[in-house]
């Protein structure tokens, strides 16, 4: 169960997993987003949308209302014992509150995990931030005494990823407030090629055919991490086509006039593409065939795109192998 407002892409996927009833609001009490457990409270409380917790203070539950106001004034965790037998948990963040409900007889110990999980999530940025901040740095300063262009061009690979894991690093501390994601008009084909710089240092064999419209006007976009979503896409591809040595790649702009103007890139490698049962999985969170595989990128790719009001598409192509259509709309 998904609100339309935008939650913290790692708090959404906590919540996803947890077996109790949880949802995350606004300070204002706007239900941000909740997991499917949540939906029956929300029935329970005759909440509809946009579930907006303030409408409670009038009604036979404005206990709850009040200890989610106090925890927000507090900034300190509410318990809150209902005569039903239920135990509801004020978390106070930040950014927001996270709310989770214990029904009775179930165990209460479960509501201290997501907090846990939070901090860990918050220590592992915190120390992951320092040394991105000595390799930025070092990578800078090599780059001005190098004398090679080669050289130098790798130099500043070093530093644009590093700018752009710093910025990453923002969205898995759920400790910090949410980052406000600059979005700025920037011409499409200028992230590809950013995208492909990443890439191909990792894949350096890889054969990559662009078919660019030239024509594509910018569009306003998080460059940062619209970087990460073809990133994310074309390692998908690439390391499908591990086994295919003259495997090739292909990346081509198009727009898309009807029924709404859209910008189209598509992504089409020669790997063997994928079973019905696998294309149904393909953005499920933690969900990969590859042996090493961690089963995030496709769903992270996913998550940004739907961030910038687009989709992303997955078929098979009718000459082998697997295409990913990003499709987002100019504004």
């Amino acid at each position: 169960m998904k609100a339309a407002a935008k939650p913290v892409p790692v708090l959404s996927a906590a919540l996803e997993d947890m077996a109790l009833p949880a949802f995350f609001c606004s300070a204002g009490g706007h239900v941000l987003h909740g997991n499917e457990e949540a939906a029956s409270v929300f029935a329970s409380l005759k909440l509809k949308k946009p579930y907006l917790l303030s409408t409670l203070e009038s009604s036979a539950h404005a206990e709850i209302w009040q200890a989610f106001a106090r925890a927000g004034k507090t900034h300190q965790r509410i318990k809150l014992m209902r005569g039903s037998g239920e135990c509801w948990w004020f978390s106070p963040r930040e950014d927001g509150i996270l709310v989770i409900v214990v029904p009775p007889h179930a165990d209460e110990s479960l509501a201290l995990t997501p907090t846990l999980s939070m901090h860990v999530s918050a220590a592992l940025a915190h120390e992951i931030r320092n040394p991105l901040l000595s390799i930025a740095s070092a990578a800078s300063l090599l780059s001005s005494s190098l004398t090679q262009e080669n050289d130098r061009t790798l130099a500043r690979l070093i530093q644009r990823e590093a700018a752009r894991i710093e910025a990453l690093m923002l969205t898995l501390d759920p400790l910090s407030p949410s980052p406000e994601h600059t979005r700025e008009r920037i011409n499409i084909h200028e992230v590809l090629e950013q995208s492909i710089a990443s890439v191909q240092a990792i894949f350096p064999a890889l054969i990559l055919i662009k078919d660019y419209d030239p024509s594509i006007p910018d569009l306003k976009m998080d460059s940062a991490r619209m970087t990460q979503v073809f990133v994310n896409l074309l390692r998908n591809s690439a390391e499908a086509m591990s086994g295919n040595a003259s495997g090739r790649i292909t990346l081509a702009t198009r727009i898309k006039q009807q029924p709404q103007r859209m910008l189209i890139v598509s992504v089409s490698d020669e790997g063997c593409g994928f079973s019905d049962d696998v294309r149904g999985k393909l953005f499920v969170p933690f969900s990969s065939t590859k042996t090493n595989g961690k089963g995030l990128g496709l769903s992270i790719a996913q998550a940004i795109v739907h961030q910038h009001g687009g989709t992303v598409l997955a078929e098979n192509s009718a000459t082998g192998g697997a295409v990913f259509t990003v499709q987002l709309p100019f504004k």
